[in-house]
Formats: C-alpha cells, structure tokens, sequence
C-alpha cells in the first residue's frame, strides 16, 4: 500500500505494475479499507484520482466484459494496447508486423537446422527439361537410374 500510496501522490512521473487479477474482483485488497492510506479513500480510489494511463500487454486477455468493467474502475486517461495477436483493433496508432519486429531485432531469433540429404544416388529423380507447344505437348524428362550392382559385389 506504501508503493500505491506514492504512485499516486508522487510529482513526478511514476509507473505502478499491476496485474488484472489484482482489480477484477470487489472481494480484492484494491477495493478494501486500509488503515496504511491516509483518509477515508479506498485503494482503488487513489489509483482513479490520477487518470492513469493503462498500458495493456496481450489485451486480447481482458476482452471479457468483467475485464472491461475492472479497467474502466480505474477511470484511465488513456488505455494502450500492445499484441501481436489483437482480436479488434480500436483506434489503430501503430501496426510492428512480425516481419518489422523480426528485422529490427525486437524477437527472438530462433534458427532451425533441417536434416537433409544431397546428392544421394540410391534415390529416384526425375526432371522436367522440355516443354514443346501444342498443337502437340509434349515433355521432355530426365532421370537418374539407381546404380547397378555388379555382379559378386
């Protein structure tokens, strides 16, 4: 309660990090009395005086209409909503495509080596090689034949 206390009565710019399941509930410490906060004033109160402005990350998580209802207690200013994965997209400001975040290293880069084997003559292949027009199509293929055995080897 200390650390609510100075978020909101601080002169300077404060961040309070809390997460949705501290608020979403009337039965929460948010919503109690508490003798560490001066005056009459509830906890979630002091957080209201400010207009905070929410900033919500994976807020495709808190579309049910009870999460809605616990963010608008807070009576934010202004709410930012930061996914990758955004169901609706109110009031789009910015749009980081997972390309744009790959190629300027804001992800993981994970590499993937694949097994593969070349060149490996026991295998059947076949290739296109011609093409003719019509009125007669007609295609030119070749192949590579699995190598013979000779004979006592």
């Amino acid at each position: 309660m200390s650390r609510l206390r100075h978020f909101a009565t601080a002169n300077t710019t404060t961040v309070l990090l809390i997460t949705l399941d501290a608020f979403n509930k009337a039965s929460n410490n948010l919503y109690k009395a508490s003798e560490k906060l001066p005056g009459e004033r509830r906890p979630f109160q002091f957080i209201q005086e400010t207009r905070p402005i929410l900033i919500l990350d994976e807020p495709q998580n808190m579309e049910s209409e009870k999460a809605k209802q616990a963010l608008r207690t807070l009576k934010p200013i202004l709410a930012l909503r930061f996914s990758a994965t955004h169901r609706t997209s109110p009031n789009l400001v910015y749009r980081l495509t997972p390309f744009d975040a790959y190629a300027c290293n804001l992800v993981k880069r994970i590499e993937v080596y694949g097994v593969t084997e070349r060149d490996n003559a026991n295998i059947a292949f076949l290739a296109l090689t011609e093409i003719t027009p019509p009125p007669r199509i007609t295609a030119k293929v070749r192949t590579r034949e699995r190598p013979r055995r000779h004979a006592g080897g």
